[in-house]
Formats: structure tokens, sequence, C-alpha cells
């Protein structure tokens, strides 16, 4: 699966990790790239610095990383004649996951993987357990108090956010945590939208852009503020007025929270002083 060919809304959701997951399941070398890749700072990484990490050489690492970066696993960036290799924020939260998940792969393979000059690219498709197929239907019939609507791009900011609201006790229908492997993306967000008390979104410049999930969800949100109560709940992040402004004068007007402004812990506090008037 091609993460560029995949909505912004799903960019991290389950289908797509094990996407990547059996990608690196299928070649232990194209593993030790991306973990290469997802190691240490955020600092663009070159050929030379991988090959050294992997031990592979140069050539094979950028002929196993230019198509990973292709399919948006990571970010290449050409510079001065060289290509650097940089992290995805929102791939980097699920690293440790998607690097658990595709380590259960036969330890003969990794022992022979520098010895593979060109390993068949052939993906293993897991299948999911029968307590993930239970939180299927956990997940049809769950209401939450929360719809969290973002960007891909903000997910840096959306995942601590989110951690923090169920940390308080919040139920939050969050993509990565509510769409499962499998599930029809559309239907999983009209019933988040049609279960939840409030939806926060989080006004961004990626979000901004007018992305195709981002605005359905926006407008699902205003067809229940419809019916006569508020509940689009909105975070200005790195935007200001002016831009909302261009975007939609009536949300500028709104009164907002503001990720410059206003931490997390105050954020979570204002939540859940409006769900105690309820």
């Amino acid at each position: 699966m091609t993460i560029q060919h995949t909505t912004e809304f799903a960019a991290t959701s389950h289908d797509v990790i094990w996407a990547i997951v059996n990608e690196l399941r299928s070649s232990p070398r194209k593993r030790l790239v991306f973990e290469a890749v997802y190691s240490g700072g955020n600092k663009p990484k070159d050929a030379k610095s991988l090959a050294t990490k992997t031990g592979l050489s140069e050539v094979a690492v950028l002929q196993l990383a230019t198509p990973m970066a292709n399919k948006q696993y990571f970010d290449q960036i050409r510079s001065g004649g060289r290509v650097f290799f940089k992290k995805y924020s929102h791939i980097n939260a699920v690293k440790y996951r998607i690097l658990r998940s595709s380590k259960n792969f036969s330890s003969a393979t990794t022992r022979y993987a520098h010895a593979i000059d060109a390993p068949q690219e052939t993906v293993t498709r897991a299948q999911p357990s029968p307590r993930r197929q239970t939180n299927a239907g956990l997940r049809k019939r769950r209401k939450s108090d929360v719809f969290v609507s973002h960007a891909t791009e903000d997910k840096g900011f959306v995942l601590p956010l989110v951690k923090a609201l169920e940390r308080a006790g919040i139920t939050v229908w969050y993509d990565n945590t509510m769409v499962g492997w499998g599930d029809d993306l559309r239907r999983s967000i009209d019933r988040g939208l049609a279960n939840c008390r409030y939806g926060i979104v989080v006004f961004s410049r990626a979000f901004l852009k007018g992305k195709r999930w981002t605005e359905h969800e926006l407008s699902g949100l205003f067809a229940k503020e419809r019916l006569g109560k508020k509940v689009i709940l909105p975070i200005w992040h790195k935007v200001t007025r002016a831009d909302l402004l261009k975007y939609s004068p009536a949300l500028a007007d709104r009164l907002a929270k503001d990720s410059k402004n206003d931490s997390t812990k105050e954020i979570v506090k204002s939540l859940k002083a409006i769900l105690a008037k309820k």
C-alpha cells in the first residue's frame, strides 16, 4: 500500500501500519534501513551514514530506501547533489510498534540479510487476531465524548493531546485507535461523527489546504451544530486569525484554543468543564 495514495485521515491507521510491517517482514534489509532512518535524532541521514548503521553498501541503501521513500514510509530530500532520508513525524510516533511487529520474521532469514542481493518482495498478509475482530465490533458501537479532526502532518501535536484526554477519562474518537484493518473509512468516520458529543478541530496550515477527509469531518460536525447546539471546539495550531479568515470567516470569529498559548493541560481542563455541564 502506497501511503501517498492513502487518505490523510488514515495515514497511520492499522491498515497502513500493517502494510509497512508486511513489507519490512518480506525484506530484512528493508527493515534494517527503516530502523536506521528512524533511529537517533531528526537530522536527515544520507546513504553513507545509513550504510554505516546497517552494514550495507551505499548502493544497496539507495536501492532499498528510494522505493520506500516513494511510498512515503519516510521523506527523501536532495541537497547539494546528495540524497538524504528523513523521518515523518506521524510514522515516527508508531515506529516502535512497526519494528516490534516486523521483528516476527525468521531469524535465519535475518542472519542472511546482508548476503541477499535481490530479495523477492513478497508481502505476507497478516490475519487480524480474535481480539482485533472483537475490538472492531466495539468500535462500531462506541460513543465518544469528543471526535478529533486533524491533518496527518499534525500528529506530532495531536497524539500527545489525545493521550492526555484519555488519561483524564475522556473517551476520544481518534483515527489511529478507532479505524481498524479492513474497516470502511467513510463509514468509520461517519459513525464517529454521529456518536460524538463534541468535535475538536485542529486548524493548521495543512488542515486549511482543504483535504478530502478533514473537509468531510468538518462538514459532519457542522451538520450536528445545525441541530442547535455547540459541537465544534477549534484549536489553532501555528495559524493566525488572518489564515482562518481566508478559509472561513465564520470559523475565524469563534473563540478558539491556541497551541502556542494554551497548554495541553489547559485544553483538557476546559474540555472536562464543558463535558461536566451536560
